[in-house]
């Protein structure tokens, strides 16, 4: 998620008696520098393979230097966590040092496609911040890698006037995906009257590289309060979409675009959506919306606020009432990890990240 000023407070409702995971916070750090990874905003979990895959962006270091004096900014990256090494210190292994020397690299949501022969194939967005002629503007872009050989190959890079303020992909296939914007304008006085008046003009965009060029990109849901997670159901019959400020999920049934979509009630600002191993939707996210803008905006400031509660929940956005289904996996005050973004769920193992920390959470199921 990214920094807006939300108009909207979450009220907390019990979702279980106690939580059902057992967590700890820990740095991760990169191979090659052993220095900690800050904003792992978003992970993807290859079960088969055996690896995580994390998407780090420093982002206050980042909003620091973009107005100042800086040539270039601190680039983010994305990494390659083992599951079999998760006991130890963690130790991540950098896969995008070589492109980001080349393009600036600011990775956000991310998703992993796998191939029926089992190629795979890594979305994700990237907020590129380029510095020309001392002044400094921004470009979105969802970047598509090719996975093999222990690493990374950048395919692609997607640029289209209909990705306004990509948030997150979900992938269809090794050149379809579809990309939440989280607001209709990019920045001004648009982007900030959706902020203070909670004005949803959040979108989905479908992206089909193998179409023609005109067909590639189309809009495909509108008027969303802050659209943030996206996943596709198992059957790729619903698409469920992180409706943040409206505390809610949305499934829309991909056979009939115009058709209504199901509202979902949650107690917290949902943010990333993960699939468990049993079929069930983990989401994390905000019980506290103010708190966690404030808390986005002014961690570095000297009287900012320096915590912000998290909550990580899984339900069945298939049962005949998916609310009465919410399950609280965990939830923190923010002394532990402050402003959980996503929760990763594997066997019997949960990672769960955050937007600011340079730590992330390893739960136990």
């Amino acid at each position: 998620m990214k920094f807006p000023v939300l108009a909207l407070a979450l009220v907390l409702t019990p979702c279980a008696a106690r939580a059902a995971a057992m967590c700890d916070a820990v740095p991760v750090l990169a191979a090659d520098t052993r220095e900690a990874l800050r904003g792992v905003e978003d992970i993807v979990i290859d079960r088969e393979a055996g690896v995580a895959y994390l998407s780090a962006d420093d982002r206050l270091t980042v909003e620091e230097q973009i107005g100042g004096p800086a040539a270039r900014t601190t680039q983010g990256g994305l990494y390659a966590l083992a599951l079999t090494k998760l006991d130890g210190p963690l130790v991540a292994l950098p896969l995008t040092r070589d492109f980001a020397g080349k393009i600036d690299f600011h990775p956000h949501g991310i998703d992993l496609f796998v191939a029926p022969l089992g190629t795979r194939t890594l979305f994700a967005v990237n907020h590129r911040f380029l510095n020309e002629n001392g002044r400094w503007r921004s470009e979105q872009a969802i970047e598509v890698f090719d996975v093999g050989g222990g690493g990374l190959t950048h395919r692609t890079s997607v640029i289209d006037p209909l990705i306004v303020t990509p948030n997150d992909v979900a992938a269809t296939g090794e050149e379809a995906f579809y990309v939440t914007n989280d607001h209709g304008s990019e920045a001004g006085l648009g982007h900030a009257m959706e902020d203070v008046f909670g004005r949803g003009r959040g979108s989905v965009v479908a992206v089909d590289l193998a179409l023609p060029p005109a067909q590639r990109v189309r809009v495909i849901a509108r008027n969303i309060a802050f659209a943030n997670g996206i996943a596709i159901s198992p059957d790729r019959r619903f698409l469920h979409i992180a409706a943040s400020r409206d505390k809610a999920l949305l499934s829309y049934e991909i056979a009939q675009p115009d058709k209504a979509p199901r509202v979902i009630p949650l107690p917290l600002g949902p943010d990333n959506l993960s699939w468990a191993p049993d079929g069930r939707l983990a989401i994390s996210g905000h019980p506290d919306l103010i708190r966690f803008a404030l808390y986005a905006k002014t961690a570095r400031w000297r009287w900012g606020v320096r915590t912000s509660p998290s909550m990580v929940i899984r339900l069945d956005p298939t049962a005949s009432d998916p609310h009465a289904s919410i399950e609280m996996l965990w939830h923190d005050d923010g002394t532990m990890l402050s402003g959980s973004t996503v929760a990763a769920v594997g066997d019997g193992i949960m990672l769960v990240g955050t937007v600011l920390s340079d730590r992330i959470a390893v739960c136990k199921l």
